[in-house]
């Protein structure tokens, strides 16, 4: 990052904390995708950070990371997409990863996906010998592994971002199905990676124990504030794209065919944040479905109205002969369970002609 960029998203950061909490939801949805890798970055690669997070000999790590329920990154989409796609600033070729790592990907299938995601793809730490009693690895193993996946995630952060031919978005997220229910796969390792945990205790103890200098604890300040920007995006994602799932469930499922009404400042309400949160979470981004098919997450929002209009048309064309407005509401109210006045059915019937 040049000086001047670097100047330009300290001052921005600068400006968002000082906001009203509202005002600054808004401000942090609005930051544009770039950026805020930028701001991960500069975090994990902060000399203060790796110090606290990595912690003492008597003494456990100020700083941590936990994943995010029902969430982890989308392993099998990134590795087609590194194969398929040259990586920026990178002089090694995406394919050569895996063609040079074939003892890697065998031991990855020999452990299975839910101990390659648990134990290699998770942000726990686990001792040697719970990894070995239950991945059935020893320690080469296990460090052919991890080496594995720090460098394919290395050289997978310098892709372009995923877009959505013609429509400018970006995929986001593969939602998945399995015993459990969905499952959120973000196609970022920075997403999937979870949300940063301040132990206040811990760093009490250390500036109490005088182990941070004048400029560390000035400096620690920021390195806080990062942390709250990149927590508070990281969980307002999660949280919008949880919130369509679980009201959509039945068309994620397979067993409903149709979205069903919901507005922004409904699922805003739902959630705790303003409507514009919401609007600025969503624009131009997209999810897979199970399915296998791509949406805007935007389109996953549909007006009460386009869905009672559609429901009328539907019945219209379903029922034989002429019906009343009043028979139609009827229809809407025992079939549906859309309880619409007389009144307002003819006044979409007579949008329909």
């Amino acid at each position: 990052m040049d000086m001047e960029k670097k100047n330009r998203l300290g001052i921005e950061l600068r400006n968002i904390i000082r906001l009203g909490i509202d005002l600054r939801l808004s401000a942090v949805f609005k930051l544009k995708e770039e950026d805020f890798l930028k701001i991960i970055k500069e975090i994990e690669s902060d000399a203060l950070f790796l110090r606290l997070s990595a912690g003492g000999k008597n003494s456990p790590p100020a700083i941590t990371k936990t994943r995010i329920r029902n969430s982890c990154f989308a392993w099998s989409y990134g590795i087609e997409r590194l194969v398929q796609t040259k990586a920026l600033d990178s002089s090694v070729s995406p394919g050569d990863i895996l063609g040079q790592s074939p003892g890697a990907v065998k031991l990855i299938q020999r452990i299975g996906p839910e101990n390659f995601e648990n134990f290699f793809l998770g942000n726990e730490s686990f001792s040697l010998k719970d990894t070995a009693e239950i991945c059935r690895i020893n320690e080469n193993e296990r460090r052919m592994i991890r080496d594995f996946v720090n460098r394919f995630l290395s050289v997978y952060e310098n892709l372009p971002l995923p877009e959505l031919p013609g429509l400018g978005a970006r995929l986001v997220a593969i939602v998945s199905k399995n015993e459990n229910g969905l499952r959120i796969e973000y196609t970022s390792p920075h997403y999937a990676s979870g949300i940063y945990a301040v132990n206040m205790e811990a760093l009490k103890q250390i500036k109490k124990a005088g182990a941070l200098s004048p400029g560390e604890s000035k400096h620690l300040n920021r390195l806080l504030d990062m942390i709250k920007i990149v927590n508070w995006k990281k969980t307002g994602l999660h949280k919008v794209i949880e919130g369509i799932l679980k009201f959509h469930g039945g068309f994620f499922y397979g067993t409903e065919k149709e979205l069903k009404p919901l507005s922004q400042r409904m699922l805003a309400g739902e959630l705790r944040i303003s409507p514009s949160s919401v609007s600025r979470i969503i624009y131009q981004r997209s999810i897979k479905i199970p399915d296998g098919g791509e949406m805007m997450l935007k389109d996953f929002f549909v007006p009460k109205k386009d869905y009672i209009i559609g429901k009328i048309k539907q019945t219209l064309s379903n029922l034989k002969g002429k019906h009343t407005d009043s028979e139609i509401a009827g229809f809407l109210c025992s079939k549906y369970g859309l309880k619409v006045p007389r009144r307002t059915v003819n006044y979409y019937r007579k949008e329909l002609t």
